[in-house]
């Protein structure tokens, strides 16, 4: 009996650590107007297929800025919903820029295999700038296209909506 017990708690220690790596906020999503002194940062990136690529280079268009990891399970459950997101907006007005913080780029690679994601897939190539050091993934950011910082989203979001996709209009 001790020992069920003891597996019970420790299963639940487990999934309640996993949970917490991944996001320090409550569940409920967080959508904030942001401050307009807050612009579009300086940040060198590499894709997936490890090309460099400069976040300034995306000026001009509106940006969703995603922060995510494999290993987050909130990150994984809204991919569905950018993945549906992505294939609706105009490419040549909006980015979106999925910003993996895996530690081995072999497993964003792994996780975005199968999806239409690949493209819009990064890894940050330096330091995150200050406005990007979240204390908890996933975390978006919405930029427009003079790169001010426009809405700032904290915990998983269901990104395939009218409101969204107004954004990046």
């Amino acid at each position: 009996m001790q020992r069920i017990l003891f597996s019970a708690f420790a299963l639940v220690l487990l999934l309640s650590a996993g949970v917490m790596a991944c996001q320090n906020k409550p569940a409920a999503t967080a959508i904030a107007p942001a401050e307009n002194s807050k612009t579009l940062p300086e940040l060198s990136m590499k894709t997936l297929s490890g090309k460099t690529v400069s976040l300034a280079s995306f000026k001009g268009k509106k940006i969703l800025l995603n922060l995510w990891a494999s290993w987050c399970g909130p990150c994984r459950e809204e991919m569905p919903g950018i993945e549906q997101l992505a294939a609706s907006i105009d490419t040549s007005k909006a980015a979106i820029i999925l910003l993996s913080l895996d530690e081995d780029a072999a497993d964003a690679i792994k996780f975005m295999q199968g999806k239409n994601l690949f493209a819009h897939s990064y890894m940050p190539a330096g330091d995150l700038p200050d406005l990007l050091n979240v204390p908890g993934i996933p975390a978006s950011f919405f930029f427009d296209e003079n790169g001010q910082l426009v809405k700032e989203i904290s915990g998983k979001e269901e990104y395939n909506t009218d409101a969204i996709k107004a954004l990046l209009k």
